[in-house]
């Protein structure tokens, strides 16, 4: 491969090739726009509502109804009991991630999911603090 001088015209093919390829690219562009062409797929994605709000009743009503303490609770949800205590007393307020945490959570088999991930297993029928799970269960 030769270089060019300063001064010395630039080998054309590579540009060429270059310019060919976008120009193929655009009118490839123009046909999916116009809808000439089936070759593309166009997916529409409709974003969710944002998640609702809690207030401090509303995340105490669903630790309760989880059947959680707030340190089990502060566990499944990824944050410090010192936040939990804080959303329970009205201090403070869960943001966007932590609400949407709390809508996917209402879901009793997708809680029993994440709880398990967190190292619990949790048992429903028995009002007591959840066990940590044990190394090596596959539940």
């Amino acid at each position: 491969m030769s270089r060019t001088k300063p001064g010395q015209a630039r080998e054309k093919e590579p540009a060429g090739a270059l310019a060919r390829e976008i120009a193929h690219g655009l009118r490839a562009a123009l046909e999916v726009t116009r809808g000439e062409s089936a070759a593309a797929r166009i997916t529409h994605l409709e974003l969710p509502e944002p998640a609702p709000e809690y207030g401090n009743s509303d995340v105490q009503r669903e630790r309760h109804r989880m059947g959680l303490s707030q340190s089990a609770f502060a566990r499944i949800m990824n944050i410090s009991s010192k936040t939990v205590e804080a959303w329970e007393a009205g201090t403070k307020k869960p943001g966007p991630p932590s609400r949407r945490l709390l809508q996917i959570l209402s879901d009793v088999e997708t809680l029993k999911i994440v709880a398990r991930q967190a190292g619990f297993d949790l048992i429903p029928a028995a009002k007591r603090e959840p066990q940590p799970a044990r190394a090596g269960s596959k539940k």
